[in-house]
């Protein structure tokens, strides 16, 4: 999700958003009946997004409940998953595959576009529209495009779609196939016409949200009359006549003459088989041309959902809002299996589902788990039951559940464990037509097992899981799942939910032993409680809490948010987290204060009601004795940050998480807790609410006063009697009757008491770690430079944030170069003031010149240690410079310079935004750092590592190379597609050199002669002339393509393949490239030896770096060095390698020699580029 603005102020601010309804996408026929609610629906929510929540990324276009079609129009601005921005005013094409809201780019295979006239160039062709002549609504979207106006319309079937494009009356009528059309990129692409009527193919495509793994997806159009011409293309090379095209940049067209019928149909369906699968799902589902007949087939389907859930609202506006949340909710996931119950596993092989069932894929894990899987399990328990089943397919085929799995393959994108939440989920909410037993024993495996055969070759279920049991938390050094800063905390916090899932599974199966092993470690969030502050902080290698500040990328310790609103993530155990508060009161009074505005996003300590950690939170004032709060709080969520238009959700929808969110709390229930057949009681904003599931869910609601205004609850009856607490435990059996009866003036005495409050599931004792206000502050000034010999002062403080005074015992740790005198002593910091401490550091007189690091670190009285503080000097000889190495952190906009020898680290350096790469000139006096999101070069003095300037250049600074004359750098532009050259004299950018598309990473000759650059998106490598600009033909390399580096003799190049696993070299004479060298998962940077003997590779999946012997371009033994290894290179002697782990926010060294690595290097947030 996007990092928003600040949005509101306190709860009970003024409505900000205008609920009313927008007229286009409004079809006239669509006026909703007593047995269609289709008219209530409005896909065109969520289609823009916002200078607060960001983009929400659902799509407006023709799918059937869960389907495997989404055949939806793609503009321009191409938003992640969605495809489609409502502001946008032209289409590029209408592709087959969406996710509503993902967060990453991904899908939008196999676009279609229709165009009239000569086919100029099709890869770049966008048509325009106007919303006046838009419809959207469940299984149907239709628009004009182009001018004159060509009439599109789309609708679907499960595995198919039915289009129908109504052109002017003209002899060359065409549309254009893409196979080519992902928005995260192809490393693949076929297409072939088959006779006069009929095209196929297939499109690779994956590595989402930059993780490994990619999936196939193959297609069949098939049209209702022969087409008159025909052909393909290959990025800008059209071949006119041609049945065939492959490769990247590939599709095609066809040609139709409508001077006598103006309408072509077209039937398409896809497989994530084969073609033959495609053509059986076509045969087996599209069953007519008529484009009005499968309109009414889908809208009678969405009919029969929708209508499990019948409202009475006090508005349309509501009523709109809330069927359309239920419809984004009945989206995902998605049907996997073709007609004939074939699916590709995990494994990559071909399995078939059991008769009468469904095979689904596409699980956004740690966004669904909280709402939508037990919303699916109540209205849906049969799909439920079949999507449970197919988490088990993957266990068995992938050997862990999954994560965050797409299509068939497991991206690990975000944090925790969610398959567990997910499971005993839905066997809470009644769900049991899936092997609970297998599923207890694969959770069981992915909550105790820290080693063994990782799925798909890298994948493991729980990183961290060893820090986890050894010590109860995950250390605060990682970075995984995706997470800009190190989260820790976050993970810890997901793995006690998760934990407690896996309880209370075991529990409903009678396995007590290991109910009660994983409802102790559902505690393990007591590890990081800090009472001193009130808040779960992360704690470091040492055990001690972490401080840290907010910033735009959140709160290290915690992905996607803050301390703030981490904290109150333990759902499950909320009576523990109160106590550790000191009381209901204090609890009540921290919860006003996260909520004096409630959609602050990820770098402010309050609540951001658009994303996944806070949106339960509201909930926690059950347990301090005030539900009121929590209903005014929801009350103005669903009144001030969800409408009916195309901003109408707060935040990416994350495949109907949070539209689901919207239905619990409309309907004035809640899951609390995963797991646990337990709802919350708020109030209601519907008058009625009718839930009748066959064979399952009959609930009804009853609250006839309900409105915007009146939104307090006054009492409440179960099943015709009064009930005064704030839950309920739900079953399908008997059936529920809720009244409620509702006012605009709180009920403060309404479910108050102890004993009214949900469920809390505490394991006593419970044990909290000690703590302390005081914290040690870094050193000033922040480096000491001196000569062998020489000494100076500095002095360090101990701040006490508290209202009573803290001691503190300290102590300094230093290498054998320097003498901080005195070692330690102790500090008593008055109330919310500091203790200062002056040090004297003095340096050895047979120091060599480099640099160097101490520690000062602390223990409070209370036992409690203190997160240590690095100090840094720079032992200076004249005409002697330390062999140096600099690492960009990408998330601190940082660069940390460290020693090749010493290991010591230096301040870090403020650069521009996203720093991706950067390049120390050969002579040694400057460094180049690629800004990425300040489209920018830093350009740093070496010697002194402060910035001299920046300079300006195109857009997506990415890669940075200097020409061994250290005359010019050179930096390719991602977003642009271009290279350029800054002079090194006058420091000004020359005029950019296009190249291929999404290039990555650049190469200099060693004669400074020739720039080679690799493209990621086109998936090749070109080769540009330093003196003319001259750039030549594309050289075919692998599968996205991520680093390339030469050889010494300038004869080979080497680029590494992050999609096919492997890397190419390259005769820079021939400009062909040789047999692919298989090496580990993802690979990313390359380096080759001074001596040219050996090429390591960084394999970012794996984990590791294989060594390349070159004389035979033989792999050697991956060598194990971190979490996601991104960059490597060696020293001047060729004796030690560096390698960038991003997950671990470290370097570590390796010898060379015995391929042991040695102790890390403490780096920033996410170092990504590495420069010698």
């Amino acid at each position: 999700m996007k990092r928003p603005v600040q949005r509101l102020g306190p709860v009970v601010a003024a409505c900000l958003l205008l609920l009313t309804s927008f007229a286009c996408g409004r079809p006239a026929a669509a006026a909703a009946g007593p047995e269609d609610l289709n008219g209530f629906v409005n896909p065109l929510v969520g289609t823009s997004g916002n200078g607060y929540d960001g983009a929400i990324d659902t799509f407006p276009g023709a799918d059937a409940p869960f389907g495997m079609v989404q055949w939806s129009p793609d503009t321009p601005s191409r938003p992640a998953g969605g495809g489609y921005n409502y502001n946008d005013s032209s289409i590029t094409g209408f592709s087959l595959t969406h996710l509503s809201g993902p967060g990453c780019s991904v899908f939008g295979d196999i676009g279609v576009l229709p165009t009239i006239g000569e086919v100029a160039d099709p890869a770049n062709a966008v048509q325009a529209f106007s919303h006046a002549s838009e419809v959207a609504e469940p299984g149907y979207y239709e628009v004009m495009v182009g001018m004159p106006g060509i009439r599109t319309r789309l609708s679907a079937t499960t595995r198919t779609g039915v289009a129908s494009f109504t052109f002017p009356s003209v002899r060359q009528a065409n549309l254009l196939i893409n196979p080519s059309s992902n928005q995260a990129g192809v490393s693949g692409a076929e297409l072939r016409t088959i006779g006069n009527d009929e095209i196929e193919g297939s499109a690779t495509s994956g590595w989402f949200c930059g993780m490994p793994g990619k999936y196939t997806v193959f297609y069949v159009l098939r049209f209702d009359r022969p087409f008159l011409m025909h052909g393909t293309w290959l990025a800008k090379h059209l071949f006119r006549g041609s049945s065939e095209a492959t490769g990247i940049g590939s599709g095609g067209w066809i040609t139709f003459d409508t001077t006598a019928n103006p309408t072509v149909n077209v039937q398409a369906a896809l497989s994530w088989v084969s073609v033959d699968g495609a053509r059986a799902n076509l045969r087996a589902e599209a069953k007519t041309w008529n484009i009005d007949v499968a309109r009414a087939v889908v809208r009678r389907q969405w009919a029969n959902e929708l209508a499990r859930v019948r409202i009475q609202a006090s508005t349309p506006v509501q009523e709109r809002v809330f069927y359309t949340a239920l419809y984004h909710t009945l989206l995902h996931p998605n049907v996997y299996s073709d007609a004939d119950g074939s699916y590709r596993g995990f494994d990559g092989s071909i399995h078939r589902v059991e008769s009468g069932h469904t095979e689904y894929a596409n699980f956004s894990g740690w966004d669904i788990y909280r709402t939508e899987i037990p919303l699916l399990a109540l209205l849906e328990p049969h799909r439920t039951a079949d999507m449970m089943r197919s988490l088990l397919h993957a266990s068995e085929q992938s050997g862990w559940l999954p994560k965050w799995s797409l299509v068939n393959v497991e991206t690990a994108v975000m944090g925790g464990d969610p398959s567990d939440a997910m499971l005993a989920t839905a066997y809470a909410f009644g769900v049991r037509d899936f092997d609970a037993r297998e599923a207890l024993r694969a959770m069981v495996k992915g909550a105790t097992q820290t080693g063994g055969e990782p799925g798909q070759g890298w994948y493991y279920q729980r990183p961290g899981l060893d820090e986890y049991l050894s010590r109860g938390y995950v250390v605060n050094d990682h970075a995984t799942n995706v997470a800009p800063l190190a989260n820790g905390a976050s993970l810890t916090l997901e793995y006690s939910l998760a934990d407690f899932s896996i309880g209370q599974l075991a529990h409903a199966l009678g396995d007590e032993r290991t109910a009660r092993t994983m409802y102790a470690r559902s505690q393990s969030w007591t590890n990081l409680f800090d009472r001193s502050t009130g808040l779960i902080a992360p704690r470091d290698d040492d055990g001690a809490f972490q401080p840290a500040a907010l910033s735009e990328n959140g709160q290290s310790g915690f992905q996607e948010g803050t301390a703030a609103q981490y904290t109150w993530m333990v759902p499950h155990a909320y009576a523990a987290l109160i106590r550790g508060m000191g009381g209901a009161n204090k609890a009540s009074a921290s919860l006003d204060a996260f909520f004096a505005q409630m959609d602050a996003g990820q770098d402010k300590p309050f609540a951001w009601m658009g994303n996944e950690p806070s949106i339960g939170s509201p909930w926690a004032y059950l347990s301090t004795g005030e539900p009121w709060k929590a209903q005014r709080l929801i009350r103005a969520v669903l009144t001030q940050l969800w409408g009916d238009t195309p901003d109408g959700i707060p935040g990416n929808d994350d495949l109907g998480t949070m539209s689901a969110w919207y239905v619990w709390c409309a309907l004035g229930l809640y899951p609390q807790y995963p797991a646990a057949p337990i709802l919350d009681l708020g109030a209601p904003l519907v008058r009625r609410a009718s839930i009748r599931v066959p064979n399952g869910a009959h609930i009804d609601i009853l609250a006839p006063q309900a409105s915007e205004t009146n939104g307090y609850v006054q009492s409440v009856k179960l099943n015709g009697k009064r009930w005064p607490r704030s839950w309920v435990r739900y079953s399908a059996r008997p059936p529920l009757r809720l009244e409620f009866v509702v006012s605009y003036a709180p009920q403060p005495r309404w479910a108050s008491r102890p004993q009214d409050a949900p469920p809390s599931f505490d394991v006593p004792p419970l044990r909290f770690p000690a703590s302390t206000t005081a914290t040690i502050v870094a050193p000033s000034p922040t480096r000491l430079r001196l000569a062998p010999g020489a000494a100076a002062p500095l002095h360090f403080a101990v701040q006490n944030s508290a209202s009573a005074p803290a001691s503190v015992t300290w102590s300094v740790d230093a290498p054998e170069e320097l003498t901080v005198a005195p070692l330690g002593g102790r500090a008593d910091a008055p109330p919310a003031a500091a203790h200062t401490i002056p040090l004297r550091v003095a340096v050895s007189p047979h120091a060599a010149a480099g640099l160097y690091n101490f520690s000062i670190s602390g223990v409070s009285d209370e036992n409690a240690l203190l997160a240590s503080v690095p100090g840094y000097v720079q032992v200076t000889i004249a005409g002697q410079a330390p062999a140096l190495g600099f690492v960009a952190n990408l998330f601190d906009a940082t660069v940390t310079p460290f020693d090749l020898r010493t290991h010591a680290t230096g301040p870090p350096i403020t650069v521009g935004q996203f720093p991706r790469d950067l390049a120390l000139s050969p002579n040694r006096k400057r460094l180049y750092v690629a800004d990425n999101a300040s489209n920018e070069l830093s350009v740093v003095d070496a010697a002194s590592q402060a910035v001299i300037t920046t300079v300006a250049v195109g857009k997506g600074p990415w890669a940075v190379a200097v020409s061994p004359d250290s005359a010019a750098a050179w930096v390719t532009n991602a977003t642009d597609n271009t290279v350029q050259a800054i002079d090194a004299a006058t420091l000004r950018a020359r005029d950019p050199i296009p190249v291929g598309t999404d290039p990555q990473a650049l190469a200099i000759s060693p004669d400074g002669k020739q720039l080679y650059v690799a493209n990621t998106g086109s998936g090749d490598v070109t080769v540009v002339n330093t003196k003319t600009s001259a750039v030549s033909e594309p050289i075919a390399a692998g599968a996205r393509p991520r680093a390339i580096t030469v050889s010494p003799d300038g004869k080979t190049l080497y680029v590494s393949n992050f999609g096919a696993d492997s890397v190419t070299p390259i005769d820079v004479l021939t400009r062909t490239a040789g047999r692919s060298i298989a090496v580990g998962v993802a690979p990313r940077g390359l380096a080759i030896s001074p001596d040219g003997k050996w090429l390591y590779v960084a394999n970012f999946g794996s984990n590791s770096v294989t060594p390349i012997d070159l004389a035979s371009r033989t792999p050697q033994p991956a060598v194990a060095v971190g979490l996601n290894p991104v960059s490597v290179a060696f020293d001047e002697t060729g004796s030690t390698a560096f390698v960038v782990n991003a997950g671990d926010n470290d370097c570590v060294p390796i010898d060379v020699r015995t391929r042991r690595i040695g102790a890390a290097i403490r780096l920033g947030n996410r170092p990504i580029g590495l420069a010698r």
